[in-house]
């Protein structure tokens, strides 16, 4: 088990907590069950949430595909983030894993989005290009 550090969801530190080996981390979801009285499941686990001690543990090895361990990671970021709000499905399974494989993709389409609309004066529908200084008509420096 390694702590490699703290990750912030909506204003709420949680410890990012890595396993490198598999048993361990099914091990430590069982003893968390039986610490807060829950059933203990027959599944095996690659990445789990305790929104008590606010930690997101997630299994990785060397044998483990980065896009797989990339979604393990964003499904328990996830979760925490749906609790976080107050969102009620926060345990849903199903709910996650689509939320946790589109949420890459919307980002995407945002940022495509933005691009096209950066430099765009949207109320006027003229294009407001910066001066030699990075500002535009409105004063405000792009980055």
């Amino acid at each position: 088990m390694i702590k490699v550090g703290k990750i912030n969801i909506v204003g709420v530190d949680y410890d990012l907590i890595f396993h490198d080996n598999f048993k361990e981390i099914n091990e430590a979801a069982k003893e968390r069950d039986k610490k807060y009285g829950a059933e203990t499941k027959d599944e095996q686990l690659d990445g789990w949430t305790d929104y008590t001690t606010k930690e997101l543990h997630v299994f990785r090895d060397d044998t483990m595909a980065e896009d797989y361990f990339n979604m393990t990671l964003l499904h328990e970021i996830t979760h925490a983030f749906l609790f976080e709000i107050g969102n009620t499905h926060h345990t849903d399974e199903e709910l996650i894993d689509k939320l946790s494989k589109w949420v890459p993709m919307l980002n995407k389409l945002y940022i495509k989005g933005k691009e096209k609309l950066d430099g765009i004066d949207t109320r006027n529908n003229q294009q407001d290009q910066p001066d030699q200084q990075g500002n535009n008509e409105s004063g405000i420096g792009i980055q």
